[in-house]
């Protein structure tokens, strides 16, 4: 690699934490799950950006961009089955909180 580009071998405070969620439903997950889900999130963090697609036959997957970082819902409902990513720039914040808030019926 050309030139120094300022990478230090050290230890460091994660500044930063992330949430992956695979979650496997009795039933297919549909656009009100998803808007539940985003409900949460923005009680929860700082909405700046949000983009939604929905796929043929079925699908949807929902983008949140957060003043913290983002939040991406995807559905697959031949599986049933939803997957959450969220990422915060802040590792004080528990992310564990904000899953139990999503999973809570």
């Amino acid at each position: 690699m050309a030139g120094n580009i300022g990478i230090e071998n050290k230890m460091m405070e994660p500044q930063s934490r992330l949430l992956i969620a695979d979650i496997s439903l009795h039933e297919k997950p549909t656009s009100q799950m998803v808007a539940s889900i985003e409900d949460v999130i923005r009680r929860e963090f700082t909405v700046v950006k949000d983009c939604e697609y929905e796929y043929t036959p079925h699908g949807i997957t929902k983008v949140l961009v957060l003043s913290e970082s983002h939040c991406v819902i995807h559905t697959y409902p031949e599986h049933s089955y939803l997957s959450l990513d969220l990422f915060v720039c802040n590792a004080e914040i528990n992310l564990e909180d904000v899953l139990e808030h999503v999973l809570a019926p």
